[in-house]
């Protein structure tokens, strides 16, 4: 028998792993840029936003008013959040979740139940897509 060398070895099994990875990737079909033409409205949802200015913790802010960080600010101007559940800009963050009253239910439909949103979650308002749904 013969034996395989080091880097043969890997080689060989890299060529397989990613052989393997290859075939078990999911399709995915050419997406749009576009919303699409016709969009529902959900009765009832609610899109929130990161308030980078306020903390519901009273030690981390005492008075109720924080001045936060540049990457807790460019994260909060852009991101629309499906539910009251946040996506922090970084750990440590104590941005409020709030309310986004400017998102009306049938924006609500087309930014996060659509074909350019399949897992339904956090949307940034810099994405082509997203600025054609806001109009912008």
């Amino acid at each position: 028998m013969q034996r395989m060398s080091r880097r043969r070895f890997l080689a060989v099994g890299g060529g397989w792993v990613a052989l393997f990875l290859a075939a078990c990737r999911p399709k995915l079909g050419p997406t749009t840029t576009t919303p699409p033409a016709t969009t529902t409205g959900l009765a009832g949802a609610v899109a929130y936003r990161l308030d980078p200015n306020y903390s519901a913790d009273p030690v981390a802010c005492p008075g109720g008013t924080c001045i936060a960080c540049a990457a807790c600010r460019a994260h909060a101007a852009n991101r629309i959040l499906p539910s009251a559940e946040p996506v922090r800009a970084h750990p440590g963050c104590k941005c409020l979740v709030v309310p986004d009253p400017s998102i009306t239910p049938e924006t609500y439909g087309a930014l996060f139940a659509n074909s350019n949103n399949p897992t339904g979650g956090p949307v940034d308002r810099r994405w082509p897509w997203v600025s054609a749904v806001l109009g912008g």
